[in-house]
């Protein structure tokens, strides 16, 4: 349970990490892998390797003084938790290391092997419909209405579907789950 808390953690650190790079790209600086739990924020976002590698802590455009005086003293114990500090600090300083030596790090993280290792489900979403395909709505405002498919977006698991009403076409987004083949 540990395992998954570190990784859910790591994983949102880096999520909040990863907006675009500027000045370290520019000068092609390269920062020192020295983070601990106890290093001051500021630090970590002035870090050149950081901010080559694309792991901004912040955006640069949108803070105000009000902001950085919050978060600059702000150390990374205090920024995740206590339970955490140490494995974001392990990752940071692994990300600066493969930064500082040409590795890509803004691939996956991990393997789908590791993932798995960790219990952690690859979830695959099958649908039983296409674009173009009619479809009858089975849940919601619209349940039992026909329609099209107009398109399906599995990362976010909606689809578009253009109904009838009141005798003008409409597209309308709903969850995956709201509609099934229609029976032709």
């Amino acid at each position: 349970m540990k395992l998954k808390r570190v990784l859910a953690s790591a994983l949102l650190l880096v999520t909040l990490l990863t907006l675009p790079a500027r000045a370290a790209q520019a000068s092609g600086a390269k920062g020192e892998a020295n983070i601990t739990p106890d290093t001051p924020m500021a630090k970590i976002r002035s870090n050149p390797s950081i901010m080559g590698a694309g792991l901004y802590t912040y955006n640069q455009e949108q803070d105000n003084p009000r902001d950085i005086r919050k978060w600059k003293d702000t150390t990374l114990r205090e920024y995740v938790n206590d339970c955490t500090a140490e494995d974001c600090a392990k990752g940071l300083n692994r990300m600066i290391e493969n930064y500082n030596s040409g590795i890509q790090i803004t691939y996956k993280l991990y393997t789908d092997e590791e993932i798995a290792a960790l219990g952690v489900e690859k979830r695959e979403i099958v649908v039983g419909y296409q674009v173009g395909d009619n479809v009858k709505i089975t849940d919601g405002a619209l349940e039992s209405f026909l329609g099209t498919v107009e398109e399906i977006d599995l990362d976010r698991s909606k689809v578009r579907v253009v109904v009838s009403m009141f005798g003008r076409e409409t597209p309308v987004e709903l969850e995956l789950d709201q509609v099934e083949p229609a029976n032709d």
